[in-house]
């Protein structure tokens, strides 16, 4: 687990500039959507921009560690990145819904399909199949890893909801609370954008390695 926090944090320091763009540019997105649509449909744009410009991250902090393979253009694998993202977003979150380590489980044994869709062209059901092969001696520590992302999660988020909570119950719903709506946004999106950093760490480990290891015995 350590070295996937200490390779992420590298990768971090190399996109910085990447990541702060994204979590800023989403948080301006959401505070906008907020005052201009009902609820339900914000949501759902908001949702849309967050899968594009959460592709176009990954991709770059791919390209930024020298990852994807020849030369893979912006673009290339959004569908099956999105369709991974989805597939595992419902089948862990039902897992984190009925017990909380299995759910786990299944997000860390999928965690590299998306990588392995956008640096290497892997289709759907392939890049699940080989996330799940490439992971397997590697379970707990990412678990670790996931588990520790949803603690930094729960502790920083939770209180920011908990005040926008009371300021709506009580009708107070100003500058403040808009400032804190605000800064939740960059938080949380902050976080998705270090868990991005965290996987291409899992994929730099993992993929790189295994695709090394071959060539060598090849």
């Amino acid at each position: 687990m350590g070295d996937i926090f200490a390779q992420g944090a590298g990768i971090a320091g190399r996109s910085r500039a990447v990541l702060a763009g994204f979590a800023l540019g989403m948080s301006l997105v959401s505070s906008v959507l907020s005052f201009m649509t009902d609820d339900m449909p914000g949501i759902g744009v908001e949702m849309a921009v967050s899968s594009v410009a959460g592709y176009f991250l990954f991709w770059q902090v791919l390209a930024t560690e020298g990852l994807l393979e020849g030369s893979r253009s912006r673009g290339a694998g959004f569908m099956a990145y999105a369709a991974i993202s989805f597939i595992t977003s419902v089948a862990g979150l039902l897992g984190l819904v009925l017990l909380i380590l299995p759910g786990l489980i299944l997000i860390a044994r999928w965690s590299l399909a998306g990588a392995l869709a956008v640096a290497r062209g892997s289709s759907v059901l392939p890049a699940l199949a080989e996330s799940w092969r490439l992971t397997r001696g590697s379970t707990w520590p990412i678990v670790g890893f996931l588990a520790v992302v949803c603690v930094a999660f729960a502790a920083v988020l939770l209180p920011l909801g908990i005040y926008a909570a009371i300021s709506e119950e009580a009708a107070n719903i100003g500058v403040a609370q808009q400032i804190v709506e605000f800064l939740g946004n960059i938080a949380s999106y902050g976080l998705s954008a270090l868990i991005s950093c965290g996987t291409v760490a899992l994929f730099a480990l993992l993929v790189d390695r295994d695709e090394r290891v071959a060539a060598v015995f090849a």
